[in-house]
């Protein structure tokens, strides 16, 4: 379990974040909502271990967070980011095999071999393994990078804590059903090792539809967290992101009734 308490963040003399109260548990999809500037980037690198705030306390699994060196931050988290830039020739195969850069010296070939090969049959790129990764397309490339953050994720399943997977607009680029698809093999890698994921997205509809708990941020502040049902109501999305109830898209709130 992740535990954030009273965490701010300024910047230029302007608050950012603001007595930010959240628990992250393991074992759930947690996605992180709110218009552009609510704080979500910065909680974001905060929670990934990029930036410090200037008050309160986060705990991972009751240690204190933020003293860890990089390795033994990439022991306990990966992280998906919306774009990764490759502007040289790598191989898919070779791509994902960095995954596990940090206890490589541990692996065994022919285990690191298996664990990439895993990774790249559950994500459907197989047959991509000696492609060139800049030759791909967006949703090619983000499945590649899912494939390294699932090697991340398997060579250190038997270390002694929770694992987290962060997801920073992962599906933003995505099509619909390219959305649909990643989202599906993140609630599977969760049901296989009880990793945490925690998600910044802008789609409603995702949300509705494969979080566990919802996160709703407004000008720094927590305006609701907990489950679809207690955040996702009309009334939070309007007061979030400050619309009127017919503006609130009809399939979304289609999607609402299912949840009641």
């Amino acid at each position: 379990m992740i535990n954030l308490r009273n965490i701010s963040l300024q910047r230029n003399g302007k608050q950012i974040l603001e007595s930010i109260d959240l628990d992250l548990p393991p074992g759930a999809l947690t996605m992180i909502l709110g218009p552009n500037g609510a704080g979500k980037t910065s909680l974001f690198e905060i929670l990934t271990g990029q930036l410090t705030p200037q008050g309160g306390v986060i705990t991972w699994e009751n240690a204190l967070f933020g003293n860890w060196s990089a390795k033994e931050m990439a022991i306990r988290r990966t992280v998906l980011s919306q774009q990764m830039h490759v502007n040289f020739p790598i191989q898919v195969e070779d791509l994902v095999g960095m995954g596990n850069y940090a206890v490589r010296n541990l692996i065994k070939d022919e285990e690191h071999r298996s664990i990439v090969r895993y990774a790249l049959r559950k994500v459907g790129m197989t047959a991509f393994r000696n492609r060139s990764f800049p030759s791909l397309s967006g949703g090619e490339q983000q499945r590649v990078l899912l494939a390294k953050c699932i090697v991340q994720l398997e060579s250190n399943y038997w270390r002694p804590h929770t694992q987290y997977l962060f997801l920073d607009e992962a599906t933003a680029n995505l099509d619909i059903k390219q959305k649909h698809e990643v989202m599906q093999l993140v609630k599977n890698i969760i049901q296989r090792r009880e990793i945490g994921v925690v998600a910044i997205v802008h789609d409603l509809g995702l949300a509705a539809t494969y979080a566990d708990r919802i996160i709703l941020l407004k000008q720094g502040k927590v305006l609701a967290q907990g489950d679809c049902k207690v955040t996702l109501t009309p009334a939070n999305i309007s007061k979030t992101f400050e619309l009127k109830s017919h503006q609130i898209p009809t399939l979304f709130l289609d999607n609402l009734t299912h949840l009641a």
